[in-house]
């Protein structure tokens, strides 16, 4: 079992990796909303499709479409 700290390193370098992948999706993005609004969502999931971390930008309501829908290709 991993102690709390070891738990808070993973946690602290899964939160980096969402944080990151939003950060990409709006440098790289052709469409201006996204860059101008952050109307993006970025997560990690799980081999069952469970939603692991999800970054602190980006559009609420596009998180829960996201979890779902990486359910089917799981």
């Amino acid at each position: 079992m991993a102690s709390d700290i070891e738990l808070q390193v993973m946690w602290n370098r899964l939160q980096s990796v969402v944080d990151e992948q939003a950060q990409a999706l709006m440098h790289t993005a052709f469409i201006p909303i996204v860059r101008e609004s952050g109307d993006i969502s970025a997560g990690v999931f799980d081999e069952q499709g469970r939603m692991l971390a999800q970054a602190v930008t980006g559009t609420p309501g596009h998180i829960n479409t996201m979890a779902e829908s990486v359910k089917y290709f799981t």
